[in-house]
């Protein structure tokens, strides 16, 4: 609950990608490769 008595909305996902980190950290930085993975991006 927050302060003013509200409850907190929590939303988790997760997926396995067959990449070394440094790779996926390399991509997901590409900013104009953004929209491919971020569908409510249009352009960057």
């Amino acid at each position: 609950m927050t302060a003013d008595g509200r409850e907190r909305l929590r939303a988790e996902r997760s997926i396995w990608i067959d990449r070394d980190a440094a790779s996926v950290f390399a991509y997901v930085t590409d900013q104009p490769r953004t929209p491919t993975w971020r569908t409510s991006v249009e352009q960057v």
